[in-house]
């Protein structure tokens, strides 16, 4: 196609109609509000009240007032039936399509002369690719605000174990925008049953990284849940604590990972807390410390120091005699007939020469100073 061709038939081609660059006028919210400059979704309403430095604690009272206004927000958005989400869907999926095209012919443009193309706008292309853009966001801030609902209901499920619901819904919210991109209209599925399983990650995923001491992998947070559910199940059905055994086949999970969830389910106590309401004590300072002490470890260098300088007033057969029979270098204690077999002597023989080795030790000044030591 020539140049001219070109660009007499871009903007007739049929992909791009008058009514595709109308955008309905207002205030515009993004999909991304929350974290970007724009107005958009917000989890949290932001408290605008400037607070003193040391009044910033964010209290129980606080948390309730924000819901109730972001619940009362909630019910002024209208619900979509299944015939408004698959037209939104298509429109969306149609808007970023056409910004993709769009996207890809400036990058073909990019290499040609313009010079030789005077009728090409590149700059209005690009303006046009940026409409379709803030369209196709639009499009999704709506999806989104119309099932903010669907998330309060499932981040109330998981109440009491650990985040607060503001934590909840925020991190269910992003959830839910995930699942608007990733949702294929095509395939005639009702949005909600598909968001619930991209909320239901986001909660549990939350939960797992933001709530425990030891991170604990999202699939071993699935397997406890499993794990806990047919525990509390058969706790009511047979009307006692259920074996591991049992919990194991109701729940579908060999023993072996049943017995190591019921395990770890141990709270996790800092050291640092003090053994008693009105003790300063703390369970570090009853700990044993099981490393040696600088004093201990200075005086066990200096006494064998001093038994080897006191072996070695003695003759070789005494003092290897003497090693012997109290196990000093060796594997272990030696007694007086395996020293006699060694020596070819008897054991009666053995005994007179240890006990001349260590009078001879013992009247010795080395003697004398390794005595304080022992």
């Amino acid at each position: 196609m020539m140049d001219n061709d070109y660009d007499r038939n871009y903007f007739s081609s049929g992909d791009y109609s008058d009514e595709d660059f109308f955008v309905p006028g207002g205030r515009r919210e993004g999909v991304y509000g929350t974290f970007g400059d724009s107005e958009g979704i917000q989890a949290v309403p932001p408290v605008k009240k400037k607070r003193k430095e040391k009044d910033k604690k964010w209290t129980k009272y606080e948390e309730e007032r924000v819901l109730q206004v972001y619940f009362r927000d909630l019910l002024t958005e209208p619900l979509l039936t299944p015939g408004d989400e698959k037209e939104l869907g298509a429109k969306i999926k149609e808007c970023e399509r056409k910004a993709r095209k769009i996207q890809k012919d400036l990058e073909l443009l990019s290499g040609r002369n313009l010079k030789k193309s005077p009728g090409i706008d590149k700059n209005r292309l690009d303006a046009t690719r940026k409409v379709f853009s803030e369209k196709a966001q639009e499009l999704k801030s709506k999806f989104i605000r119309s099932n903010l609902r669907l998330v309060v209901s499932i981040a109330k499920r998981h109440l009491g174990r650990g985040l607060p619901l503001t934590d909840l819904v925020q991190e269910g919210n992003l959830g839910l925008m995930r699942a608007v991109e990733k949702f294929d209209h095509r395939k005639g599925f009702k949005f909600s049953t598909y968001a619930a399983w991209w909320i239901q990650q986001a909660l549990t995923r939350a939960i797992a990284e933001k709530t425990r001491t030891i991170k604990v992998p999202v699939y071993v947070l699935e397997q406890s849940g499993k794990v806990f559910r047919a525990k509390y199940a058969l706790d009511e059905e047979l009307g006692r604590k259920p074996y591991p055994e049992e919990i194991a086949e109701k729940a579908g999970l060999s023993k072996e990972i049943v017995q190591a969830v019921l395990d770890g389910t141990d709270s996790v106590l800092s050291l640092d807390n003090p053994v008693a309401d009105d003790n300063e004590r703390t369970y570090v300072d009853m700990m044993p410390d099981s490393r040696e002490g600088q004093e201990a470890a200075v005086s066990d260098i200096r006494v064998r120091t001093l038994i080897d300088e006191s072996l070695s007033s003695l003759t070789p057969k005494e003092e290897e005699i003497v090693r012997m029979r109290f196990g000093l270098g060796e594997d272990k204690i030696y007694t007086l007939d395996e020293i006699g077999n060694k020596f070819g002597v008897t054991r009666e023989r053995i005994r007179q020469i240890e006990k001349a080795a260590l009078e001879k030790i013992s009247k010795s000044g080395i003697g004398e100073t390794l005595k304080g030591y022992l």
